[in-house]
């Protein structure tokens, strides 16, 4: 039996807190549905910009689709 897969690719949620002290935005909001995914899923972290090179939107996401 095929088995549905998603890949939920959180771009952008990698924001620094807005003051000192302050939680980062991802950290302030409120995610039921993500800790659900999270919790029920199976969750893990990938590389796909080499070290040294610039990371962003534009590269990261062409990668995590197997683009070089």
């Amino acid at each position: 039996m095929h088995t549905p897969r998603i890949i939920c690719i959180l771009d952008g949620m990698a924001d620094l807190p807005t003051r000192d002290g302050q939680p980062t935005p991802l950290a302030a909001a409120h995610t039921p549905t993500l800790d659900h995914l999270a919790a029920t899923g199976t969750a893990g972290l990938c590389q796909v910009i080499p070290c040294g090179a610039e990371a962003g939107s534009d590269a990261g996401i062409p990668a995590l689709l197997g683009y070089d």
